[in-house]
């Protein structure tokens, strides 16, 4: 697990002569082959466990003893067009058998002769690297787009005003750090936002890095800013620096496994505080650290209940405009992420090419849908819920909640994406076998204030906001041409479609494509009066729902971005 920032955070907030951008981030690591520290060049010991760490930035390798003394630098991923072209390298632990990209010589044993680029890949002894002088052609060049300078000093600046009751608002004039970068790559327009802000750039580039006041976009704008720091906004735009930054959260805990070398990964790509552990105390950190921040940018890497999760912090915390959310797949059956085109599931694909898709989606909105359920028993609490994608009563939620309670006895069994669908089927097949209820004897129908008649013959009924369900199924039959009565479903519409099931062996063809769901309406409100006790579940959270009253009443509009035409 990603347990440095809890371990040695203590260790890189100790690297005095490094500024917040040259800090690692470093996490354990198990190690196949002999590895050497890049420190001290000693080996890495033992065969089991996690004998060292590894920057996931730059890839150096050291021993937990020697990181508070550690004095390579990290990588730093905000640069500019000059600094884009120069090398970061990284000496030794060169893979067997390679060879200098210049003389093409070899290397001895341990490697410490060569040494890699970080950015770019190069190989090379460092006398052939000075001779050669060649350009690094960085891989996330084409990333700028979406990375960010690092914002340490906003976050201390920000807890000391919170500690001395000074208020959390950040400056309205641009700081004078930024000031300093920008003269570096436009030093006329930067003049003239001077000249208007009354700061100084006259510092040199090597000042501007070795101070720890160096601060993103973010961090020289207020939530009401001046028109100074509009200015440095729009400078940044016209050299063609970073327009969109870009905030990640990763549900480590995700996909089977797949959260945290993935999480390691991006941190390659981008600055390492633009992607965030949701395990480690949740969004709302970074999202107050980039509220503030122009044309913010969300991708969150999870199931679909993880982009409910940080949907409803973006709308508890006020932030507006709403950034749009990106959805890197980690879950089962991932509905909206396939709604938007995100696709059924990520599977080891190119990060930069899932990057380049987030630059070109296009914004959508999501209508979202407050559930409420007041239960006729008074020692019973009532409870609520925003719904994304969909709720159900019946059949279906039935089977959610076997699988749910099994795997809360046993999470084990549910470590892939395959095997939680199996286990679905599994208790599906067990449903079948067991008596059902038809649904009109536990639940009333309001749809619109008008009363819904059901067929003895339904035993689920689903309100659907998005056009997929159940891992990627289209219970309406989009491809149908519309009734008279109907109009064609969208997710931002400001209705929501009512389908019915005829139990398990319909659910069955459901998920084998052969048949769709029993259509029932399209309405902007619902009320169910759930007359005995009956499985339900709001976007994959099942539970068994006591007599009572539950109704969906419209709560607001998200932004997302979807990779759809």
């Amino acid at each position: 697990t990603f347990t440095h920032q809890h371990q040695h955070q203590h260790q890189r907030h100790s690297m005095s002569a490094q500024s917040a951008e040259e800090a690692h981030w470093f996490y354990g690591q198990h190690f196949n082959r002999p590895t050497y520290c890049t420190e001290c060049e000693g080996l890495l010991w033992g065969v089991t466990g996690k004998q060292g760490l590894v920057c996931g930035q730059c890839g150096c390798i050291a021993h937990r003893k020697c990181v508070s003394a550690f004095h390579l630098p990290c990588v730093t991923k905000y640069l500019t067009t000059a600094r884009m072209k120069e090398h970061h390298f990284v000496r030794g632990n060169l893979t067997v058998g390679s060879s200098c990209q210049h003389c093409k010589k070899g290397f001895q044993l341990k490697g410490f002769d060569g040494e890699t680029c970080s950015k770019c890949g190069l190989v090379v002894h460092p006398a052939c690297e000075v001779s050669w002088n060649t350009p690094c052609e960085a891989r996330h060049a084409s990333l700028r787009l979406w990375i960010t300078p690092a914002m340490e000093s906003e976050r201390e600046r920000e807890r000391q005003a919170s500690a001395t009751g000074a208020g959390g608002g950040l400056p309205e004039q641009p700081s004078e750090a930024q000031l300093r970068w920008l003269a570096e790559v436009d030093p006329e327009h930067a003049a003239q936002i001077d000249g208007r802000s009354g700061h100084c750039t006259s510092e040199s580039t090597d000042e501007r890095e070795s101070t720890s006041s160096s601060g993103s976009l973010g961090g020289v704008l207020s939530s009401q800013p001046s028109e100074g720091a509009l200015t440095v906004a729009a400078a940044l735009e016209d050299v063609g620096l970073p327009p969109r930054p870009l905030l990640v959260f990763v549900n480590s805990r995700a996909g089977g496994g797949q959260g945290v070398p993935l999480m390691h990964k991006l941190r390659k790509y981008l600055s390492a505080h633009q992607v965030v552990d949701l395990s480690d105390g949740g969004p709302d950190a970074a999202l107050q650290r980039f509220r503030a921040v122009p044309d913010l940018h969300v991708m969150c890497a999870g199931g679909d209940g993880t982009v409910g999760w940080i949907l409803s912090r973006i709308d508890e915390l006020g932030i507006s405009p709403c950034p749009p959310v990106a959805v890197l797949p980690l879950g089962t059956g991932n509905d909206l992420a396939r709604s938007l085109g995100w696709g059924g599931g990520y599977e080891g694909e190119s990060l930069s090419k899932i990057l380049d898709k987030v630059a070109r989606s296009a914004v959508q909105s999501l209508d979202r849908w407050t559930v409420a359920f007041h239960y006729d028993d008074p020692a019973v609490t009532d409870r609520s819920f925003i719904m994304n994608n969909y709720m159900s009563v019946g059949v279906d939620a039935s089977v959610a909640l076997q699988f749910h309670l099994e795997r809360e006895r046993n999470p084990k069994k549910f470590q892939s994406r395959a095997g939680n669908k199996s286990w679905y089927g599994w208790f599906g097949f067990k449903e079948t076998m067991s008596a059902s209820t038809p649904l009109n004897q536990a639940v009333e129908v309001l749809l619109d204030g008008k009363p819904l008649p059901l067929n003895p013959t339904i035993e689920g009924l689903v309100v659907l906001n998005i056009d997929k369900y159940s891992a990627g199924k289209d219970l309406w039959n989009t491809k149908k041409a519309s009734e008279p009565d109907y109009r064609t479903p969208t997710s931002n519409d400001g209705l929501f479609e009512v389908i019915g099931f005829l139990g398990t062996v319909h659910l069955a063809k459901i998920q084998t494509g052969i048949s769709n769901g029993v259509r029932l309406g399209q309405a902007s409100s619902i009320e169910l009066r759930i007359t005995s006790e009956i499985p339900a579940q709001v976007d994959g959270e099942p539970f068994s729902s006591p007599p009572g009253t539950m109704a969906v009443r419209f709560h607001n509009q998200s932004t997302l971005l979807s990779t759809k035409s």
